[in-house]
């Protein structure tokens, strides 16, 4: 039985919640809940009647992860890169469920890899990864002792670059890109043998 002691009286209290529990009247509804909610796991029908629902339809529960997912986003999309000084960007086309996605992380001087920003595309083209570079810039990166940029190969990418950070970057081909353009021209038998070899170069 759950109870409290008075250290000072010594003496048990009851608990208030636990008696008003204990006295609270069981009528139909309850009954209708517990047989027609509970055993089935209608949670939400159980929860409704008692406490205006908690918040837990299909509806709500949407409507507050885009709520939260929105404040991330911004969060996200608005924090500060002042404090922090990036060796090397790293700039890659990836498609996610059907987009084209560009997304740029940044290497600390600690070695550290963290995702700056990210913009979506119809293609690899130069526009928004420009527009994705300067609002960077304006956030705070810094580049006037010179960054190495490695990128996948897209002509688009290597233009951005060019327009933005102009002759104070060092662009590189990412190796993992080139490896597998390499490799994707011999068979399949042959291809592991290979991507071993190239790595070994490297």
């Amino acid at each position: 039985m759950p109870r409290v002691r008075d250290t000072d009286a010594e003496e048990e209290r009851p608990l208030e919640s636990y008696q008003a529990m204990k006295s609270a009247e069981v009528g139909p509804e309850m009954v209708k809940a517990i047989l027609l909610g509970l055993s089935q796991g209608d949670y939400q029908e159980v929860a409704g009647q008692f406490v205006d629902g908690f918040g837990l339809s299909q509806s709500s529960v949407s409507r507050r992860f885009q709520e939260r997912a929105q404040k991330a986003l911004e969060e996200f999309e608005n924090r500060s890169l002042e404090e922090e000084n990036f060796l090397a960007l790293l700039t890659y086309g990836k498609r996610v469920t059907g987009e084209q996605m560009i997304v740029c992380m940044g290497v600390t001087e600690a070695g550290y890899k963290k995702v700056l920003g990210f913009t979506q595309a119809t293609s690899e083209r130069s526009e928004p990864v420009i527009e994705l570079f300067r609002d960077l810039i304006e956030r705070g990166l810094t580049f006037e002792e010179g960054i190495l940029c490695v990128i996948d190969g897209s002509k688009g990418l290597r233009k951005a670059i060019d327009e933005v950070f102009g002759n104070r970057a060092e662009v590189q081909r990412c190796q993992w890109h080139k490896r597998k353009n390499v490799v994707g021209y011999l068979p399949k038998a042959d291809q592991k043998t290979w991507r071993s070899r190239l790595q070994r170069a490297y």
